[in-house]
């Protein structure tokens, strides 16, 4: 089944169901993500019809994740029940994935840019941005990081959501975070915010010292531990000093 097909496809079982999504068939066996918050998330499995689609929900909204795309997790969920976007704002959604964030984002925002490096994530999102009808909303867009903003582009929020390092000092992930916080201000607008997660609170102390040594101070720092993968999820919301 093409990509187009396949979309007018899962369009019209949306379509057709009114607000409760009615999935396709699916292989495999459902089950709940063990989140302990208040985002309802399920893995559905993956489709018959191409195996290299898996369906995700989440508040009863369905996510297609393509290939190799990272799968909406835990940690998917705490950053979206930490997330406030306040109505008009423009958002940058930098790891964006599926497009989760953009997706729920875009209720209220004026204009999101969702940002990916993999290929697979950039098909996933702007899958689900076409499924949820908000492609006049959320721009996708490929590239490292910076790459993908145009000149003067500038926001009130940056959601950073790409991968961290977790209790490994010497990971190379600690120099892409390390460029994040060096270039992040010429994009984003005075008095914006950044909203950024971090597994593992021995990542805290490095985390600090990043933000701080950049010009930002940590407004708030929320953490929950999951039980059941036995892992800490930090989320932290981030302001330019004296702004």
């Amino acid at each position: 089944m093409t990509h187009r097909l396949f979309l007018v496809f899962i369009a019209a079982l949306l379509t057709a169901c009114g607000s409760q999504p009615r999935l396709p068939e699916l292989a495999g066996e459902a089950y709940q993500l063990p989140y302990g918050g208040p985002i309802r998330s399920m893995y559905w499995g993956a489709l018959k019809s191409d195996p290299n689609w898996f369906v995700v929900e989440m508040q009863s909204k369905l996510f297609y994740v393509y290939g190799q795309a990272v799968k909406p997790s835990v940690q998917s969920a705490y950053l979206l029940e930490n997330t406030i976007i306040n109505p008009g704002e423009d958002v940058w959604d930098l790891g964006t994935g599926t497009g989760i964030q953009a997706i729920f984002a875009a209720s209220k925002a004026r204009h999101i840019v969702a940002t990916d490096i993999g290929p697979d994530a950039i098909k996933s999102a702007e899958f689900n941005v076409k499924l949820h009808g908000l492609q006049d909303k959320i721009d996708v867009r490929m590239g490292d990081l910076f790459a993908p903003l145009k000149d003067g582009e500038q926001f009130d929020v940056v959601i950073n959501n790409i991968e961290y390092p977790e209790n490994n000092e010497d990971s190379p992930l600690w120099s892409v975070h390390q460029r994040f916080f060096e270039g992040v201000g010429k994009v984003l607008k005075l008095g914006g915010r950044i909203l950024y997660q971090s597994g593992s609170i021995d990542n805290m102390p490095r985390i600090r010292k990043l933000v701080y040594d950049n010009g930002y101070y940590i407004v708030e720092a929320h953490l929950r531990h999951m039980v059941v993968q036995d892992k800490d999820i930090v989320f932290y919301l981030i302001q330019r000093r004296g702004a």
